[in-house]
């Protein structure tokens, strides 16, 4: 699984003929020859029948061309420095806290340094898909660590991440080919069906309260590579979900739950963590997307996931909710000498005519809000730069930044009621 965001637009997997193909022009770091590492990884592949051609894809990640394969042409990840992977990972601890802070960092690090000590590979005489993988890992965490590009110099921890995380999925499903016996493994929804995973009466499933079952799948797929899942099924109608925020009361997953007396507890995920431009009032673990509880929408669906919901007394189900058709309601409020004064209006998004627009961070990162056509007429627009449950600010004229995780509401002046400045 490659967890990554709209920021990283550079991983990436290029037609793979045109890879495997690929000449690439030389740079500063090549041999004698004029290669770099990342030609002479493409000439091994293409002469080695231990080495898949899907490995061209992988190695140009992050880079497609020789002038982005900076670093020691060898095909040795090590480049022939001693504990290169403990210099990365000090690198990583220190040059990324510029965009978070240092337990962050530090975490970064060790998640590099235990992929590449699980990629060490050594077989005399012998270039092997593990030793390709670390090359890849090595010259690339270099790379993006020293890197002066203005864009990419401030997305640093972000790009660690993704490298490493891709790395390591991709070593799982390229070890699956390089082992003779993978190909008889099950596909993940083949071993569902062997399980009878789709019956409650299957005997993995363990019921520990009335409706409510566990089981779990564990195993190596031919399409996903291992696996180890964890399944809570639940009868119709036997269960009320509740949605906290355990930042303010207690992260201990097992004593939140019997602070609630909840009979099952699973924890979310998706939230602000290492992206570099986090601003107030968003603030670093804020949830992203759709979080409503007890009937409260405490975050709007901005990026139209997939959502786990129940209204009223339905059972629990999985859909994709996004702003289109949503309602945002205000409260203007107005001071004046002796009192004040409240004006509440809702705005939906798309409207009966389409003029409400809604634009998040996967749609752009600027916007710009004035005078534009329609038809025959010109209107005048306004814009809501909205986070949570707050208006942060308003624009009539002018370019808009995007808030990370929230939205700009775009809409017709003449759709302010009276009194509303």
């Amino acid at each position: 699984i490659i967890e990554t965001t709209d920021e990283i637009s550079d991983v990436h997997a290029p037609n793979m003929s045109a890879a495997a193909k690929q000449r690439t022009t030389c740079s500063e770091d090549s041999d004698d020859d004029g290669q770099t590492w990342l030609t002479n990884a493409f000439r091994e592949i293409h002469n080695s029948p231990n080495l898949d051609e899907d490995l061209c894809c992988v190695l140009q990640a992050f880079g497609e061309s020789d002038s982005d394969a900076r670093g020691v042409a060898s095909l040795d990840p090590d480049g022939g420095v001693d504990d290169l992977d403990m210099v990365l990972q000090r690198k990583i601890s220190t040059e990324l806290l510029d965009e978070i802070d240092e337990d962050q960092a530090s975490m970064f690090g060790r998640r590099f340094i235990s992929v590449s000590n699980l990629l060490k590979d050594s077989v005399a005489g012998e270039v092997t898909t593990k030793q390709m993988l670390r090359l890849a890992l090595n010259r690339r965490t270099a790379q993006i660590l020293s890197t002066d590009d203005p864009v990419l110099s401030k997305r640093k921890a972000l790009r660690i991440r993704a490298l490493v995380d891709f790395i390591w999925s991709q070593s799982l499903l390229l070890g699956l080919k390089d082992d003779p016996t993978a190909q008889g493994n099950p596909t993940l929804l083949e071993m569902v069906e062997q399980l009878e995973m789709y019956s409650k009466a299957s005997k993995r499933y363990h019921q520990f309260y009335p409706g409510f079952y566990h089981a779990t799948i564990e195993g190596t797929t031919k399409d996903f590579g291992p696996v180890h899942i964890n399944i809570l099924r639940i009868d119709p109608g036997k269960c009320k979900m509740k949605c906290i925020d355990a930042r303010v009361v207690d992260t201990d997953l097992s004593a939140l739950s019997k602070k609630y007396g909840a009979i099952a507890a699973i924890s979310g995920g998706f939230f602000l963590y290492s992206e570099p431009d986090i601003v107030l009032p968003s603030k670093r673990t804020d949830p992203v997307g759709l979080l409503c509880s007890d009937g409260h929408i405490d975050g709007p669906p901005v990026f139209e996931r997939s959502t786990l919901h129940q209204t009223g007394s339905q059972p629990v189900a999985i859909g994709v909710i996004g702003m289109e058709g949503m309602t945002c309601k205000f409260r203007y409020q107005k001071h004046y000498f002796g009192g004040i004064s409240t004006i509440e209006f809702g705005l939906t998004v798309g409207g009966v005519q389409g003029d409400v627009q809604c634009v998040d961070r996967s749609k752009a990162a600027v916007v710009n809000v004035g005078k534009v056509k329609k038809g025959k007429h010109r209107k005048d627009e306004v814009a809501f730069v909205i986070v949570g449950k707050q208006v942060i600010q308003v624009m009539k004229l002018g370019l808009v930044k995007v808030p990370l995780a929230g939205f700009v509401l775009i809409f017709p002046a003449v759709s302010l009621p009276a009194g509303v400045e």
